[in-house]
């Protein structure tokens, strides 16, 4: 009687882990095979990679932990899509996940992997980037306003003429990256490394680079007449401590 009930927990146990590991939604996942759309649906932990979800419809659907890499996301909609911890690292810098247009306003990319994402024109209005990693990205021209971004690592990355408008990237890694012509306006880079990042031609008005690293950073105008918040912990291009208090 006892080995027998000590059998049935064990394959209770076994079946519950089972339910964890596998996650998704069978209905949902044979739904997109069919359709090419899913929204709502649950496609956690999913293996995605690979796959074509061009013009896709993926609104507010569960896609944490999903395996992306590669997929084709060009002009999908993920608004409000869930993608903690999901791995995105394209396959082929020509078939990255994020094409032009891609739609990921309010998603949810808490640890996600972006790294050499192809996000150009992209929509990540409001999105939670929180500790993402997007090395060597490209978010020419997105829109990133509102995000947030503490401890979004994005080294090499290119966010030229993109929109970060009030995006919160406290403790942010932006070490090499190009801000060229990006609009900076309300910007908080609290302690934030920004060493060797390029800022000429980018646009400024109470931006907050309180505690930040901009050792060797460029900018194409005196920090007298840039509209930018520094503190004393703030380092400066050449090496040196902001010492003067000055307050946008």
């Amino acid at each position: 009687m006892i080995k027998n009930n000590i059998k049935m927990l064990m394959i209770l146990l076994i079946a519950s882990v089972n339910m964890v590991v596998v996650g998704y939604n069978e209905n949902d996942l044979r739904y997109l095979g069919r359709t090419g759309n899913c929204p709502g649906c649950d496609l956690s932990r999913t293996h995605l990679a690979g796959r074509n979800l061009r013009n896709a419809d993926l609104r507010n659907a569960n896609l944490k932990g999903a395996d992306l890499r590669g997929a084709d996301c060009e002009n999908a909609s993920l608004s409000r899509a869930n993608l903690d911890y999901a791995d995105m690292r394209p396959l082929s810098l020509l078939f990255g996940l994020f094409e032009s247009r891609t739609n990921m306003e309010k998603a949810c990319l808490n640890k996600a992997t972006l790294n050499d994402a192809q996000a150009q024109e992209a929509n990540f209005k409001n999105a939670d980037l929180y500790c993402a990693q997007a090395n060597r990205a490209d978010f020419s021209d997105a829109d990133l306003s509102s995000a947030h971004c503490y401890g979004f690592e994005a080294e090499d990355a290119s966010f030229k003429g993109a929109n970060l408008r009030n995006v919160v990237a406290r403790a942010a890694v932006f070490y090499r990256s190009v801000f060229k012509k990006a609009d900076l306006r309300r910007a908080n880079f609290e302690n934030a490394v920004c060493e060797q990042a390029d800022f000429r031609g980018a646009k400024f008005e109470k931006t907050n680079f309180e505690g930040s690293n901009l050792r060797r950073a460029l900018f194409d105008r005196l920090f007298s007449r840039l509209n930018v918040k520094f503190s004393k912990d703030t380092v400066l291009p050449d090496g040196s401590s902001w010492s003067h208090g000055f307050y946008w």
